[in-house]
């Protein structure tokens, strides 16, 4: 069984994947814990620091 930990550094790796090169995404604190695994939310690491909308990355969802 995995870690929270491990489990964090597989979402950050999959995120890196799946967003543009120019952009940089952060995951948010909030994780859902769930018997069979976690649950993230992620965005731009811009919006998540500063707030702008104009940042925000769309469709990003949960995983």
């Amino acid at each position: 069984m995995l870690t929270d930990q491990e489990m964090q550094v597989i979402a950050e790796r999959f995120i890196r994947r799946i967003v543009s090169k120019h952009i940089e995404p952060m995951l948010y604190n909030d994780i859902i814990k769930k018997p069979y695994g976690n649950i993230y939310s992620f965005n731009s690491k811009e919006y998540i620091l500063t707030g702008d909308f104009n940042k925000s990355l769309m469709g990003g969802g949960l995983f």
